[in-house]
C-alpha cells in the first residue's frame, strides 16, 4: 500500500496505497488497515465487498496493454482520492499485481496534487516505497502528455528534463525520502489500524507531506 499525508485540504493525515487483487480481496486486511475507499483498476478482477461492506468503490475498467487509454481515468482518480482526503479516508488503488495500471493512477494523482513532481520524480517516489512500481512505457507516455497538459495550465512545475544540466547551472533540491512507517505520521491518522510486520511487503507505504 502507499499512503500520502497532507494537512493542506484536512487537519489531518491523508493516506494512499496501492496494492493487488489478492490484497482487495481480504477484508480481514482491509479493515485492519482500515481502508474506505478502493479503486479498481482492473476489467477482471470482482469488487467483493460493494454490497456487503461500507466501502466506496471507485472501477475504472483497463488493461494493461498498449491499446488501452488511461487518460480519461486519471481525472475521475484524482476527484476520486479528494472526496475522500475531504473525509479523512485511506484509499486503496489496486490493479492485478500492483505494478502498473494502479501505480500509473497513484503516480497521476501526485503529479496533480503535489504541484511539485515530474512524471519520472513520481516514478521515483513510488519506487522508492514499492521497488516493483513500473506502468508500462504506454501508460508513462499518457502520464507525460497528462502532465503536459497540467503544466501549460501552470498546475505542475518545470518541463521534464533529462539533458545535463549546464556548467554552473543550479539543480533542484534532492528529493524528500520519505520518512520509515516506524517514524511516520502514518500511524496518527485518525483511521488507522495497527499493520502487522508481515503487510509491510504486501502493501507498500507512501508517505507524503503536501505542505512541504
Amino acid at each position: 500500500m502507499n499512503p500520502v499525508t497532507s494537512t493542506r485540504m484536512t487537519p489531518s493525515l491523508f493516506l494512499l496505497i496501492i496494492g493487488n487483487a489478492r490484497d482487495a480481496q481480504n477484508l480481514e486486511l482491509l479493515r485492519r488497515v482500515g481502508i474506505t475507499h478502493i479503486i479498481n483498476v482492473t476489467e477482471t478482477v470482482p469488487l467483493p465487498f460493494k454490497r456487503s461492506v461500507p466501502f466506496i468503490y471507485l472501477h475504472l475498467p483497463a488493461s494493461d496493454t498498449t491499446n488501452q487509454d488511461l487518460r480519461p481515468s486519471f481525472d475521475r482518480a484524482v476527484q476520486f482520492i479528494d472526496e475522500a482526503r475531504k473525509r479523512n479516508g485511506i484509499v486503496l488503488v489496486h490493479c492485478q499485481a500492483g505494478v502498473s495500471r494502479s501505480v500509473a493512477i497513484v503516480m497521476a494523482y501526485l503529479i496533480h496534487s503535489t504541484k511539485k513532481y515530474t512524471v519520472l520524480n513520481a516514478l521515483e517516489f513510488v519506487q522508492n516505497q514499492r521497488p516493483v512500481a513500473g506502468p508500462n512505457l504506454h501508460f508513462m507516455g499518457q502520464l507525460q502528455r497528462y502532465y503536459n497538459e497540467l503544466h501549460n495550465r501552470g498546475l505542475a512545475p518545470f518541463p521534464q528534463n533529462t539533458a545535463s544540466p549546464a556548467p554552473g547551472a543550479a539543480t533542484a533540491p534532492p528529493r524528500p525520502v520519505p520518512p520509515s512507517l516506524s517514524t511516520s505520521p502514518f500511524s496518527s491518522h485518525p483511521g488507522f489500524r495497527t499493520v502487522p510486520s508481515s503487510v509491510d511487503a504486501v502493501f507498500s507505504i507512501l508517505d507524503f507531506d503536501f505542505t512541504k
